[in-house]
């Protein structure tokens, strides 16, 4: 009897203590005015509005720019640039295509800031914050629009979601410039001038953030490319507005002048945090180290260079994409017309006499900050510059230079002839027979320079973080060739 009662007594305090858990409303069923009843779901719909931020690091595919340049190039073809480089896309088969994932975290933001104010759990100050936010973000999403898209539909109000979009005309590109301008002045007086002084919320749009924005935006609309650029004569809508004006203007150049030096004064104003160029020796080093400091810039996070930047990151997939087989994928490659672009160690072109440069030949002496090889040195940034031997184009270039690529010598080339050596001589020592020995390398070395030859060699030979010194693709081949056919 007692234990009828024991069992009884736990499966009611069972079915009691499951009820809040199947008394929650699925997300998918929630309906606005939930949403607005407390701080939690009010916040969750302004994450939202944060989501579509594009995470512009990821140059490989979330971000095609780099690629789609003459800046470097992405050897996969599964990526986005591939087809953007080679032509194959066009306004039925857009790459990259971010239209529609803008405009959602556009109308987002109106729906926040529309129903904001019906959330009693929150502040009358973080109301005003984060219409604030959500007004940058606008402007911001619509910058980006800009950018890849040129005049875009402008929508200024939250439309009913039953809306004939199809009708909403593209917007003349200086009154996209406009409106962008006008969210960023409007966001700007109910955010904090650095969220660098609480870094609670790191990644939130500041002060300082509407200005840069603010003066990329100016930039852009004063360039040649929208300031009175004849090409775009023809560029109209159905009835017949213009949408590029072709007339210059040289009151552009002085907003983007003055959107530039708004920037510069709040920094050296600023009594709040510190904004500036990153020195190594103003940041924990003793000495002033110029490769340490255009290195350690990328490196520290939140430093006084930042001035706004997206939380999410994925350092370990650029490291995979750009570092050399075996441990990396060896696909991101820098043209030579970038590295050419880099200046010597004085300070010149090296298109100019004065600078000192040499194509041909190696380099007689290491650099005069090149300690040793030591590897502890060179990764503390201790040694740095060219080594004895170097190619002398690769010599006396600016620490910039140094920091971005890499440069190895021609024992890769022996590394990599040995690595694939032995992999042909695990996988002919499972074939057995003379005969299928003879065969298994015919096939391996076809199989080799058919497929994985362009998963190894750059079309550039230069990678984001290392200079592979070698004469051309046609010299490895023919080494690998000459070593297998006098192995066999």
């Amino acid at each position: 009897m007692k234990l009828r009662n024991i069992i009884l007594f736990a499966v009611v305090a069972l079915l009691v203590s499951s009820c809040d858990f199947l008394d929650k409303m699925p997300d998918d069923q929630k309906t606005m005015d939930m949403v607005w009843k407390n701080r939690k779901e009010t916040e969750a719909y302004l994450y939202s509005v944060y989501s579509q931020l594009p995470i512009e690091h990821s140059i490989w595919g979330d971000a095609p720019w780099v690629g789609a340049s003459d800046e470097c190039d992405m050897i996969w073809e599964r990526y986005c640039t591939a087809s953007m480089n080679v032509g194959n896309w066009g306004p039925n088969n857009l790459e990259w295509d971010q239209w529609g994932n803008y405009y959602k975290a556009i109308r987002a933001s109106f729906v926040f800031e529309n129903n904001v104010d019906l959330c009693e759990e929150l502040t009358a100050e973080l109301k005003k914050q984060y219409k604030a936010e959500v007004k940058f973000l606008r402007g911001f999403y619509y910058w980006k629009l800009l950018q890849q898209y040129g005049p875009f539909v402008l929508i200024d109000k939250e439309e009913p979601m039953d809306s004939d979009w199809n009708s909403f005309p593209r917007t003349p590109y200086d009154d996209c410039v406009s409106y962008i301008i006008r969210m960023l002045d409007e966001a700007y007086p109910d955010l904090p001038f650095s969220w660098q002084v609480d870094r609670t919320w790191l990644g939130k749009p500041d002060k300082v953030a509407c200005l840069a924005v603010k003066s990329e935006v100016t930039l852009m609309a004063a360039s040649p490319q929208w300031n009175g650029n004849k090409a775009y004569a023809s560029f109209k809508n159905n009835d017949g507005t213009p949408l590029v004006n072709t007339t210059y203007s040289e009151q552009k150049w002085k907003d983007a002048a003055t959107a530039a030096k708004a920037v510069i004064t709040a920094a050296e104003n600023s009594s709040e945090v510190r904004i500036a160029l990153y020195r190594n020796d103003e940041n924990g080093d003793g000495t002033f180290n110029p490769y340490k400091s255009v290195r350690n810039v990328h490196l520290e996070k939140w430093n006084c260079e930042v001035l706004w930047a997206v939380t999410k990151c994925d350092a370990n997939g650029f490291e995979k994409h750009a570092c050399p087989r075996p441990g990396g994928w060896n696909g991101m490659a820098p043209t030579q017309r970038l590295v050419d672009a880099f200046y010597m160690a004085n300070g010149y072109t090296i298109d100019d006499e004065e600078g000192g440069y040499v194509e041909e030949g190696f380099a007689d002496e290491a650099h005069s900050n090149w300690l040793n090889d030591n590897v502890n040195e060179i990764r503390d940034g201790n040694s740095w510059g060219h080594r004895k031997g170097e190619w002398n184009m690769y010599a006396n270039r600016e620490a910039r230079f140094m920091q971005v690529f890499f440069i190895t010598d021609i024992r890769f080339c022996r590394w990599l002839l040995l690595t694939v050596i032995f992999t042909l001589l695990r996988r002919i020592k499972m074939a057995g027979g003379v005969w299928n020995f003879m065969v298994v390398v015919y096939q391996e070395l076809m199989a080799f320079l058919t497929t994985q030859l362009q998963d190894i060699w750059l079309i550039s030979s230069y990678t984001m973080i290392a200079i592979l010194i070698v004469d051309n693709i046609t010299d490895g081949v023919s080494i690998l060739i000459f070593a297998l056919l006098a192995f066999i």
